[in-house]
């Protein structure tokens, strides 16, 4: 992505930040660039994630299969953000305040405000998750105690209350590091 920038282009803007710093300009200077690349950034990273607002209902309407691919997508999404969008915008603001760390500081710091209503957003988004996983856990239970069918099963099969819940522990074992990592990481956010 930084190959996208021409030279002439990122020589101008260095030259700029630099005349702007040199007079004094760089509290304005910081938050332009700060403001025009977050601009970007929520723009990148919207196309990116294509995240859509879902409640438990919307969640409860999509085939298990629709959900994981989503979920998928998701994960691979947050992980080029992580791993090459942050990066690459750390690397622009150092070219473009290069010999004024102290202003890509303040410049990164302030993109990455973004970066903090995304933190919200995902602390409040896991503890959804995490509810939702008890009240998954609660809905096993509900069923398995409402089960009244104390027949025997005909010709001695498995009774579908064995087999509903087989269904519920072998999804549990397949995803089994998801709710273990949104526990603890909802065990590690303060209360607002």
């Amino acid at each position: 992505m930084m190959d996208m920038v021409p030279p002439e282009t990122m020589n101008k803007l260095h030259e700029m930040a630099k005349l702007m710093v040199n007079t004094g300009f760089e509290k304005e200077c910081y938050n332009v660039y700060s403001s025009c690349r977050r601009e970007w950034l929520e723009r990148k990273m919207k196309q990116l994630l294509g995240l859509v607002n879902l409640t438990i209902e919307d969640v409860n309407k999509i085939s298990w299969n629709d959900l994981k691919h989503q979920i998928r997508s998701w994960i691979k999404a947050s992980k080029v953000a992580l791993k090459i969008l942050f990066p690459t915008e750390r690397r622009l603001c150092d070219l473009v305040f290069f010999g004024f760390s102290t202003v890509a500081n303040l410049s990164f710091r302030g993109l990455l405000v973004f970066c903090v209503s995304l933190r919200n957003e995902t602390n409040t988004t896991l503890k959804k998750l995490a509810k939702a996983i008890v009240e998954i856990f609660m809905e096993l239970e509900n069923v398995i105690r409402q089960d009244l069918a104390k027949a025997a099963v005909p010709e001695g099969g498995i009774h579908p209350i064995i087999r509903y819940t087989m269904k519920y522990l072998c999804l549990i074992c397949d995803y089994r590091p998801t709710p273990e990592q949104v526990w603890t990481y909802v065990e590690g956010i303060p209360e607002a």
